[in-house]
């Protein structure tokens, strides 16, 4: 799956600032190497020569992190598995290392949809006003494994939002779930409260 780093986040933000975000598109076109050409797409302005954008048997439309990610069918999965990142003046993707000893989420299981819609409406959210966010590794056994990212990677307080934050939601949400494994390195963490 596709995911943004915070950097690549606030370049986004800065290019669709000011304009209505349920007409505005990011189109994403791999260039070469690690390289990708980002533009913003106004859905109701396109150009004839741009109406082969809203073709959805050409190119693949997925609402993410509060945007509306377009890319063509041939380059789908090129975006898969990958984050994208804003450096020294350009979009690029970075391979995202996949989680040790879990198989690929199971999104045909409705506990991993109804948990993962909880992490995006709700937990999500909150986290972000700190700079935050978690990822649902996958659940086995009734646990549910997270990686978190951004500021509470490496935070000091990450074990008091799991246990008494984000576990208790879930439970209280899904009385199934036994608990929260934090799947982190924090040690790589940028965040400065780390010790």
């Amino acid at each position: 799956m596709l995911s943004f780093s915070e950097t690549a986040k606030g370049k986004l933000n800065q290019l669709t600032a000011g304009k209505d975000s349920s007409l505005q598109g990011i189109f994403l076109k791999k260039e070469d190497g690690q390289t990708v050409q980002v533009k913003t797409v106004e859905l109701n302005q396109l150009q004839v020569e741009e109406e082969p954008l809203r073709d959805p048997n050409t190119h693949f439309f997925v609402e993410h992190e509060g945007f509306l990610v377009i890319v063509t069918k041939e380059e789908q999965s090129l975006f898969q598995n990958v984050i994208l990142d804003f450096d020294q003046d350009q979009f690029l993707t970075k391979e995202v290392e996949e989680a040790q000893g879990f198989a690929p989420l199971d999104n045909s299981n409705p506990l991993v949809v109804q948990v993962q819609n909880l992490l995006n409406n709700e937990i999500n959210p909150g986290l972000a006003m700190h700079g935050g966010r978690a990822e649902l590794l996958t659940i086995e056994d009734n646990v549910v494994y997270l990686r978190f990212g951004g500021g509470c990677q490496g935070c000091s307080q990450i074990d008091v939002t799991v246990k008494q934050g984000i576990e208790q939601r879930l439970k209280q949400a899904f009385p199934q779930i036994k608990g929260v494994a934090d799947h982190t390195d924090h040690t790589a963490g940028a965040n400065p409260f780390f010790k």
